[in-house]
């Protein structure tokens, strides 16, 4: 997720990642489907056990409906 809204690309360490929207779709992930696993290498995310760590996942989201 991306501050300026644009459909563009963007990194967890770039000024326009949006921290606060991608928490938000992952909260919205695991509200519906609790049992998912989320890949995606926001440290504050990791820390707060909503995503896991995973090589390369700095720029997308990876999830496994289970």
């Amino acid at each position: 997720m991306r501050k300026d809204g644009l459909l563009a690309p963007t990194e967890i360490n770039h000024s326009t990642y949006d921290h606060a929207m991608t928490k938000q779709l992952v909260l919205l992930i695991r509200a519906k489907f609790p049992k998912a696993s989320v890949l995606f290498n926001d440290p504050k995310l990791i820390a707060q056990g909503l995503t896991k760590r995973a090589s390369g996942h700095h720029n997308h989201l990876h999830i496994q409906f289970k």
